[in-house]
């Protein structure tokens, strides 16, 4: 009930549009929330459960992208149905085996520019106009995934989610391409290795640059599936490595962490992918 109130707040409020002027005083920085304690789940069940926390910018600084301490567990969602009233986001993590302290982390930016949240429930891809740059939301559908996913820059002005589970959407903050330059899209292939429980993929912005969003791409891990009781009668169950941190990595730098479904070593490998669009503040 929670979930599907969450996601009628989302689909109302990114119909709205920010309308400041833009501004060359954009500046950019990083803010982390207090840590809390995400409880852990009953034994199978551990991840199917969802606790909510929202990371705030300062002032009237608004979110662009936002990451998260080792959770050990998968995000369910990330949502940012209230970008266009103060510029937070927030996102829905299940519940891990053990209680675990998470962090979260938000890049803001300080200026008056042009901003619009979009979100397309028909379609895998959401468009923002030629002036402006789509900085996606990743990680929307849920925990349990079972095909190869990805949630990355489809060029400088449009979003792609695919795989992300039947109720995904594609979403993105399109943000006025006056408030920034230099921008580029970085890409950084992986793969996760046989014999490990996680892996994890760094990428870095040119000198001058920084991340402003990140997406990703995971294959899938068949021998490392993991079947709650619910889903012992269905023919799938989760098999897909989930984001189980992001982060800054330096000044320049993103990274993720990438963790087995079952939590058990890796009985074969899959590739893996990092997304950055990196820019600097006009």
């Amino acid at each position: 009930m929670v979930r599907a109130l969450l996601a009628l707040a989302l689909v109302g409020a990114l119909a709205a549009t920010m309308t400041t002027s833009a501004s060359a005083a954009v500046k950019l920085s990083v803010v982390k929330s207090k840590p809390f304690t995400v409880s852990a789940g009953d034994g199978d069940y551990r991840f199917a459960f969802e606790e909510y926390e929202w990371v705030e910018c300062h002032g009237s600084d608004r979110a662009l992208t936002i990451g998260w301490t080792d959770a050990h567990a998968p995000m369910a969602l990330i949502y940012s149905h209230t970008w266009n009233d103060d510029g937070n986001l927030g996102f829905g993590t299940t519940r891990p085996a053990k209680a675990t302290r998470v962090r979260g982390v938000v890049v803001c930016a300080k200026g008056k520019f042009k901003a619009e949240a979009k979100i397309n429930l028909r379609a895998d891809t959401v468009k923002c106009s030629k002036r402006q740059l789509a900085l996606g939301i990743p990680i929307d559908g849920g925990p349990m995934l079972s095909s190869r996913v990805a949630s990355r820059p489809a060029g400088k002005h449009a979003w792609l989610t695919t795989g992300e589970g039947a109720d995904a959407s594609a979403k993105a903050i399109c943000v006025a391409t006056s408030a920034f330059k230099r921008v580029k899209l970085v890409k950084r292939k992986a793969q996760f290795k046989p014999g490990s429980a996680k892996a994890v993929v760094k990428a870095s912005c040119a000198r001058g640059t920084r991340p402003i969003s990140w997406g990703y791409e995971a294959g899938t891990l068949p021998s490392n599936e993991l079947l709650r009781p619910e889903d012992i009668d269905e023919a799938e169950g989760m098999t897909t490595p989930y984001v189980a941190a992001s982060l800054p990595n330096g000044a320049r730098g993103w990274a993720l962490t990438f963790r087995t479904p079952d939590g058990a070593r890796a009985r074969s490998g899959t590739s893996l992918a990092l997304h950055l669009v990196c820019a600097k503040p006009a």
